[in-house]
């Protein structure tokens, strides 16, 4: 029986939280107001916390706005926001988040911040990021806090599958202040999930208690941020991050007799960050310069049947340097044209032994230094009259990263951005990146699990092996170049209608095999084994470099943002500023985001000599099989009153996979959504006091436990792809309880 033990402690620490302070409003002001200037005072016509250049921002949200997403943390907000901020290109990267304005040193000086903290969040076009030494993929979120807040948080959530196991507690306690010109905040979240055994799900042909589905996790992460601003106009922050892992796989039983018991990996890791950076204007520019350092360390302790224990360890060190400035350098009929400058340096160091590998210890470090410049040239402006085309802009960013100063790797972007009338937006783009392999792909250290099933689509069938993952010091540098050309129309306010084509093509990107085919054996034999009788044994997924890949695709949709208009009167009189304060709801919001990508061309060629693989057509991606041709996502949130809900999810159309006996697999389609519903009880309550600043939330993952099913010609389900195996959890409950000091 599992001991609960471990997390017991949690839920008594956060109930003595919630005692030890008298219930209380967060002190956030309800309006944000500037002090009036003195008469000598150089009055900005930017509002406060705008981006660089005050561009217009695409979409503006006001606290209400905020609030109907629910969202507990600001790193939550920004995740709810990505279907939005996704951007144009494929695989446009992570979305670009600014403070105020200000390029961020690091996301973890926000992301633990409520968002009660927020006064607004302007959703800026994607060239913005080019302004801030960033690569044009993704829109930019801009993030203006309230200049006076103060406020503790705790948040306690419970979640576990609803066919059973892998129960999961977290709890987190988060204080921020905000006054006077200076910022802090501090973040506690521990976190426990309990494994999945292949005994608590319908395996056919597993090892029952004796091999775990998902691993079990304990993670405790500590951090924090001070920031103050000085009436010169600069500001500075520091940040301290540090996270303890631990993640335990249960492999199969030690031998064959009665008396086994499991084997076990047991990986622990332990993560510090610290970094500091400065913002400022001087001479008409506005630059930013930041340090930081890491420290990664990790080991893993295993043991393989009938083979001696092994032991794995790797360190990393990271130390970084960055600096940013941009100005405008001339104002043009069309608008004004600006510059932006970037240099960076960046020191790395890892280290890993393994018992498993031939090396008893493999080095490597690297210095980079690396340099950029970029350029926005408007061309002609609506406000010129009849001499204009309507709003043109072009955009060029040119800049080399340079490995221990002599290899360099190059990086070009170039848009063209043209809104003939005001509610349409025609960009175009082209990016071509160089780029060489991480450290971590170099040089991590070997580690190796056995009793692994997998499907070996060369002989059809299931096998299960020896897995041994780990680095490639032998990788090489890729290259990418991407294409991008889309518009946007809005023809109402609050409804965006968007439409991208992208056209990717790499060379020489490192990634692990995406199955076990013909075509990859033969272009890497020395990573399979097999018995006499030809079936797999073992397998070694070291990153390996791909010759080249290629895809297209069509992305289109829309987001409508909908305002729900209240009307006044409905809660009554209030007696007490509490509920006055909870009666005067502006409204509700309703958010609607709707996409449909079309995969045009999805291919792989593993090495010059073999075959393509087309993934459209039959050949396999992994153990999802082929891909799909289409892929809906949808979203849609609304809050009126204190009460919200939000559905988000995603439609993977059919797809199909061929073995090399010529069988065809086909695998159904997915439909996943997750819904969550939330409650903030102050409002809804008002008059009781224990309600203040309570919100409770139902979370249900993976609503309708939508699972791709695999068949085969014969109507057959292969051992190794069962449902459990390609997805252990499927539908989860949880619920949480916030409570806002």
């Amino acid at each position: 029986m599992r001991s609960r033990s471990r997390w017991t402690w949690w839920f008594v620490a956060l109930a003595l939280m919630l005692n030890a302070w008298t219930p209380a409003r967060a002190q956030v002001p309800a309006d944000f107001q500037l002090v009036p200037p003195e008469e000598d005072t150089i009055i900005v016509t930017a509002p406060y916390g705008a981006a660089f250049g005050n561009p217009e921002p695409e979409r503006q949200l006001q606290p209400a706005d905020v609030a109907a997403y629910g969202a507990s943390t600001v790193r939550e907000l920004v995740d709810a926001l990505a279907l939005e901020t996704r951007g144009t290109s494929a695989g446009g990267g992570p979305t670009v988040v600014l403070l105020n304005g200000r390029r961020l040193g690091s996301f973890s000086e926000i992301g633990d911040l409520p968002p009660e903290a927020i006064l607004r969040v302007d959703i800026l076009s994607e060239e913005v990021a080019r302004r801030y030494g960033y690569r044009v993929g993704s829109k930019v979120l801009n993030i203006v806090l309230r200049p006076n807040y103060a406020t503790r948080v705790v948040d306690v959530t419970y979640r576990e599958a609803t066919a059973g196991g892998r129960e999961s507690p977290e709890g987190s306690f988060t204080i921020a202040r905000s006054g006077s010109g200076t910022r802090w905040n501090l973040n506690v979240t521990a976190v426990h999930n309990e494994d999945l055994l292949e005994s608590e799900r319908r395996v056919s042909g597993g090892l029952g208690s004796f091999r775990s589905l998902l691993p079990e996790l304990d993670r405790l992460t500590i951090a924090g941020t001070v920031a103050r601003s000085r009436p010169e106009g600069i500001s500075h922050a520091a940040t301290a991050r540090a996270e303890v892992r631990r993640t335990t796989d249960l492999t199969g039983p030690s031998d064959a007799s009665a008396s086994a018991q499991p084997l076990r990996r047991v990986r622990e890791d332990v993560s510090v960050r610290i970094g500091a950076s400065a913002h400022g204007d001087s001479a008409g520019w506005q630059w930013t310069a930041a340090a930081d350092g890491q420290l990664n360390a990790g080991q893993t302790r295993g043991a393989l049947a009938g083979a001696a224990a092994y032991l794995a360890e790797s360190e990393r060190i990271d130390f970084n340097l960055e600096g940013l400035a941009s100005r405008t350098i001339a104002r043009l009929p069309a608008g004004e044209a600006g510059i932006s400058l970037r240099v960076a340096f960046s020191e790395l160091t890892s280290r890993s032994r393994s018992t498993l590998a031939p090396l008893p210890e493999v080095e490597l470090s690297r210095s980079q230094a690396a340099a950029s410049i970029g350029l926005d040239l408007p061309l002609s402006s609506r406000d010129q009259g009849g001499r204009g085309v309507g709003d043109l802009t072009l955009g060029v960013t040119v800049g080399a990263t340079f490995d221990d100063f002599e290899e360099a790797h190059f990086r070009f972007e170039g848009s063209a951005n043209w809104a003939p009338v005001r509610p349409l937006t025609v960009a175009l783009g082209y990016i071509h990146e160089e780029e060489a392999p991480s450290l971590e792909d170099l040089g991590n250290p070997a580690v190796a699990l056995d009793n692994v099933p997998v499907f070996d689509f060369v002989r059809g069938e299931t096998a299960i092996v020896r897995l041994r993952t780990g680095g490639n010091p032998f990788l090489r540098a890729s290259r990418r170049d991407t294409f991008r050309a889309g518009a946007t129309l809005r023809p109402v306010q609050g409804l965006n209608l968007s439409a991208t084509y992208s056209r990717i093509r790499e060379q020489n990107l490192a990634g692990s095999f995406p199955a076990i085919t013909r075509e990859v054996e033969q272009a890497f034999p020395d990573r399979f084994v097999r018995d006499s009788a030809g079936r797999l044994v073992a397998v070694d997924q070291s990153l390996i470099n791909f010759s080249r890949a290629g895809r297209d695709q069509f992305r289109w949709g829309l987001n409508w943002h909908i305002p729900i208009r209240r009307r006044p009167g409905l809660r009554g009189e209030t007696s007490s500023a509490r509920e006055a304060a909870a009666a005067a709801d502006p409204g509700g919001r309703l958010n609607l985001a709707l996409f449909h990508t079309v995969r045009i061309r999805d291919d792989l060629l593993v090495r010059d000599g073999l075959p393509l693989l087309d993934f459209l057509d039959g050949s396999v991606a992994g153990l999802g099989g082929g891909r799909s041709r289409h892929l809906i996502e949808a979203q849609a949130s609304v809050g009126v009153g204190g009460v919200g809900a939000s559905l988000n999810g995603s439609i993977e159309g059919e797809s199909r996979a061929r073995t090399t006996s010529g069988e065809m697999l086909t695998f159904s389609s997915v439909a996943r959504f997750d819904l969550r519903l939330f409650a903030d009880l102050g409002q809804l309550m008002p008059r009781e006091r224990w309600t203040a600043g309570t919100r409770v939330t139902l979370q249900l993952g993976n609503l309708f436990d939508s699972r791709a099913r695999v068949r085969t010609t014969a109507g057959a389900v292969p051992e190794g792809l069962q449902p459990a195996y390609l997805d252990p959890l499927g539908r989860t409950i949880g619920f949480s309880i916030r409570r806002v000091f």
